[in-house]
């Protein structure tokens, strides 16, 4: 049955996306399908970093076995450009590909050969699985071809194989199985140089790695990007060919935005691997193979004797340099391959009056590792509902646009909300907690981690341990406070942060009550605490219609989005929901959206028709833009900037809350104005009939509930993510400037 399901639905992520409340499917099936997926995932293979460490997983083995469900679609994209005569070697060797769930993007760079009516042919023979572009005038780079696919892929794996190489058929079926790590960000295969004929070369893949290692690419490895940039990407380019490599789509806005790929000509693919795989890791394999074909287009040889040759390995190393936290060697190894190569034409390129120096300035690299953002490590308690689950989520997406590499790391405290974990974007790699005993030092060097930023006690706790224990002083931890120290028992607070405090060198807290524990135990340091709220981005709202609930659209309709605990307060909201009807005679109908252990004994009640049990949802903001008012009524005690009452505010909703935290100022504008309505719980009880006449005024008098609209509007804008983002950005930084001292 699980099989069953995954070749329907596809990979892991896919059924992320999709929402497992979606599927047809019981609890245990779900829990059934993630259980196989980590043993799969913690299983096979491990991080390495050098030759000595080579890795012995087998991922078309596992394929062929247990992980035989796993069958994401991908992208297959061919850029064209006057290759006749081995487009139709090309695409037999992919249309012939074992692995089924691909589809193809056919590209062509006005041709001026037969081009088109081949790529034609095949268009017309595969018309179900293939789409075409064709240009009318040419682009004038390839880079430019690529970048089209990258926009015009729907999939989350690409392949672009180029138009004049070729491959085994199971080259997808080899590789697409390391896309089971969540880390991985882009696989290669062993890749065979051939003349224009196809016949192997004299020169071979191995005597153009041997110059870095004799033995690395003799077997299948998984590395980390970091790590392997370090030790090898980033002094030679390792992949040199497209074609071998599948990759996870990414936003190419950064690539685009610091550097010149568009116009590139030699060195465009490597800065490209560089972007696809930071942050999360790289496969190879022995297994399969790439036939990289040479011949007079594509032979770099005669580009060594001219100057663009030099100043775009010149653009390589400042890429380097400002995406990665790499040692003295990697760039000094670089600069040394590069100048062997102008060594030996140097009696041609001085002739033109051209120095080496001057088209590879070492300055120019120094000022590119001076402007490297730093690596974060995004640390959560679990991929589950809560605030302080769902906001490290916005806050990694929103880093990574602002060209941030992002790792996160999912502690699995609880349970996978697949909901919630569709939040994070797909580029994002994704490191899950499988062993208590996880080598923290060495996943953090090897990921060239500069910043740790956890979410949860229990997640601060576990880095804080291995970073005083290896008295790390290059990493930065930063804790966020949501509210859960707050609501500590004094022994509980003391023995945590005895561990806790030494190592942590940033507290962000959201609220000043985060701050009453740490004054009182004298902990409180002024330089070492940092106020920021809570922010989201501006969302696409798409209010869900009231109908698919039986709801008529003259109803007065209140939502309550938040966990499914006693304390949040959904019981007493029925309660105030009922009084107010009997109050008003008006139609109030309540939304409960949320999970928890609240939620299953509601669901086996009998509860009344007006209450609509939801359960959880991604978009609640959609649902409070459907409602006419939103409601917190919670007495937790670590209630601090609730995340839920930003997207009421969003949504142009006010909102009834109790006065606990950060709400009252949350509501409050700077003439004293209220969006909605303070609930107050001194004696820490929700007073019921008092909340029932705040609803009742909202639902029988038009006049304050437009003017209350109006200034949810009002307050909404104080939440914007850009802002939260910039003083993370604030708090991020410290001293990772690389040390750039290259060879004379």
């Amino acid at each position: 049955m699980i099989e069953r399901i995954f070749r329907r639905h596809g990979s892991l992520a896919q059924l992320m996306r999709l929402g497992w409340r979606r599927l047809p499917l019981g609890i245990a099936t779900k829990q059934r399908i993630r259980h196989v997926l980590l043993k799969t995932l913690s299983s096979g293979y491990r991080v390495i970093s050098s030759d000595s460490e080579q890795s012995a997983f087998q991922p078309s083995v596992r394929f062929t076995s247990d992980a035989g469900f796993f069958a994401p679609q991908v992208t297959v994209v061919v850029p064209n450009y006057n290759h006749a005569p081995y487009l139709r070697q090309r695409l037999d060797s992919i249309y012939g590909q074992t692995y089924p769930n691909f589809q193809v993007l056919l590209l062509d760079d006005c041709s001026t050969d037969d081009s088109r009516s081949i790529l034609e042919e095949y268009a017309e023979k595969y018309s179900h699985r293939t789409t075409m572009i064709f240009n009318q005038q040419n682009s004038g780079g390839v880079f430019r071809q690529w970048l089209r696919a990258i926009q015009f892929a729907e999939t989350e794996l690409i392949w672009i194989a180029e138009s004049d190489d070729y491959c085994d058929l199971n080259f997808l079926t080899t590789l697409v199985p390391f896309f089971m790590d969540e880390a991985v960000k882009l696989a290669y295969s062993h890749s065979v140089f051939v003349t224009e004929q196809g016949k192997p070369a004299l020169f071979r893949f191995e005597d153009y790695v041997g110059e870095l290692s004799t033995v690395k690419w003799r077997q299948t490895y998984v590395a980390a990007a970091h790590a392997e940039v370090v030790d090898f990407l980033g002094r030679k380019n390792t992949i040199p060919n497209v074609s071998s490599a599948v990759f996870r789509k990414f936003d190419p806005a950064f690539l685009l935005a610091e550097s010149d790929w568009l116009e590139m000509k030699i060195c465009g693919d490597w800065i490209f691997y560089l972007h696809a795989a930071r942050g999360g890791k790289i496969a190879y394999t022995v297994d399969v193979h790439n036939y990289y074909r040479f011949h007079a287009n594509n032979s770099s040889v005669k580009t060594y004797a001219t100057p663009v040759y030099y100043r775009e390995h010149e653009c390589v190393a400042i890429e380097i340099a400002r995406l990665y936290r790499v040692p003295v060697e990697t760039l000094a190894a670089h600069k040394y391959f590069v100048k062997q190569f102008f060594d030996q034409n140097a009696f041609e390129l001085r002739s033109l009056g051209i120095e080496f120096e001057a088209l590879y300035d070492d300055e120019r690299i120094r000022e590119a590792a001076g402007k490297r953002l730093p690596n974060i490590m995004m640390a959560s308690f679990a991929f589950a509902s809560g605030g302080g689950e769902i906001f490290p989520i916005r806050l990694a997406n929103a880093l990574t646009q602002r060209g941030y590499a992002v790792t996160f790391f999912d502690f699995r405290g609880e349970p996978t909300n697949f909901l919630v974990r569709e939040m994070l974007k797909p580029d994002i790699p994704v490191i899950e907690l499988t062993n208590r005993f996880l080598d923290v030092d060495s996943m953090i060097d090897s990921f060239g981690i500069d910043i740790i930023h956890s979410h949860h006690a229990s997640v601060d706790q576990f880095f804080a341990v291995s970073l005083l224990g290896q008295r790390r002083s290059n990493v930065t931890q930063v804790v966020t406070l949501h509210g859960m120290y707050d609501d500590m028992q004094r022994d509980i607070f003391d023995r945590t942060l005895k561990d806790v405090y030494p190592a942590v060198s940033r507290w962000v807290y959201i609220s000043d009550k985060n701050l009453i524990p740490f004054k009182q135990r004298n902990l409180y340091r002024e330089e070492r605490f940092i106020n920021i709220p809570n922010g989201m981005s501006a969302p696409n709202i798409q209010a869900v219609q009231r109908s698919a609930f039986g709801i008529e659209d003259n109803a007065f309709v209140v939502c309550v989005a938040s966990r499914a605990i006693p304390e949040k307060g959904w019981r007493e909201a029925i309660k105030v929901i009922r009084e107010a009807r009997s109050l008003s005679g008006v139609d109030i109908q309540l939304l409960l959206l949320g999970d928890g252990v609240l939620y299953e004994t509601l669901k086996a009640e009998a509860v009344p028709a007006f209450v609509h049990l939801l359960g959880f949802v991604k978009e609640a903001v959609n649902y409070y833009a459907a409602a006419d008012v939103g409601m917190l009524l919670t007495t937790f005690g670590g209630e601090s900037f609730p995340l839920t009452i930003i997207e009421c505010l969003m949504a142009g909703r006010p909102v009834i809350a109790s006065d606990i935290g950060e709400i009252r100022d949350m509501l409050t504008n700077e003439k004293d104005m209220i969006a909605g309505y303070l609930v107050d719980i001194s004696d820490g009880k929700i007073p019921i009939e008092a909340t029932a006449y705040q609803v009742v005024e909202l639902a029988t008098n038009p006049i304050v509930r437009s003017a209350k609209q109006t200034l949810a509007k009002e307050r909404s804008s104080c939440f914007d993510l850009g802002r939260v983002v910039d003083l993370y950005a604030s708090a991020y930084r410290y001293p990772i400037a690389t040390e750039v001292c290259l060879m004379s």
